[in-house]
């Protein structure tokens, strides 16, 4: 992986990460352009529901948030876990992580390229959400993320990415080229990782229960979270070739380190 100096195609197509910190709240993370913020708050919503639904973090953990931004989720795993690390390769975004404030078990470190700050198998979790997506085409890159990743967990620790990925090769606004899951999966990915479990978490283009539902404004609180449950289901037990007119997919993979 390029370092922090050279390290341009693997920032979005549509700006930089300094530009995206610039952003308040959900919009230095998600989509910048969500100034109404439902659409991000579904977005968010429903990567947390993933991350429940899979049982993660579990109270005894460290967990790394690989690429954590102004920290969304360091903030979410923070409560549930012993300890979280958050990294990000962009100082403007742990800044704003720093400004939304952690928890005392919270650590947020800057990182220059692949190598991460933590010693050997230290990390129960890896967590990394709209993360690997940006150079996952990057073989070696990618590559080194991997080995690095089993680097720092401990024998049986887990991962759990969330990214995007296209059956047509599609990609979305911040994406210069789409990818399918075979292309987080090959590589060092079988060698070093066993899949638990893998399937849609977000469609690009929302059926009707969740455009009537979790995208429509003044939907009542207390429903929300069984409807997030419900659509996780549904769209967990999707086959990727049924979603060939989606644009893009929001996928989770959920992997665990071979001892």
């Amino acid at each position: 992986m390029r370092t922090a100096t050279d390290r341009t195609r693997f920032e979005p197509t549509d700006g930089s990460w300094s530009d995206y910190a610039a952003h308040e709240g959900l919009r230095s993370v998600l989509d910048p352009r969500d100034e109404e913020g439902i659409k991000n708050a579904y977005i968010d919503a429903m990567h947390k529901t993933a991350l429940r639904h899979a049982g993660l973090p579990q109270a005894h953990e460290v967990v790394l948030d690989y690429g954590c931004g102004t920290g969304r989720l360091t903030r979410y795993l923070a409560p549930r876990s012993r300890a979280v690390v958050g990294t990000d390769i962009t100082s403007a975004m742990l800044r704003g992580a720093l400004r939304e404030g952690g928890a005392p078990n919270t650590v947020f470190s800057h990182i220059d390229g692949v190598r991460l700050p933590l010693r050997d198998a230290s990390v129960d979790l890896v967590v990394s959400v709209y993360v690997l997506q940006y150079f996952v085409a990057e073989r070696d890159a990618y590559g080194a993320v991997l080995q690095e990743f089993a680097r720092v967990l401990k024998p049986g620790g887990r991962c759990i990415f969330i990214e995007q990925v296209s059956y047509s090769g599609t990609s979305s606004g911040s994406v210069a080229e789409g990818a399918g899951p075979h292309d987080y999966l090959d590589g060092d990915a079988p060698v070093r990782f066993r899949v638990l479990q893998q399937g849609a978490v977000r469609l690009a283009r929302p059926g009707a229960l969740v455009r009537n539902t979790l995208l429509r404004r003044g939907f009542p609180r207390f429903l929300r979270r069984p409807v997030q449950r419900a659509v996780l289901r549904r769209n967990l037990q999707r086959r990727l070739e049924d979603l060939r007119h989606q644009p893009y997919v929001d996928w989770m993979f959920h992997l665990k380190r071979k001892d």
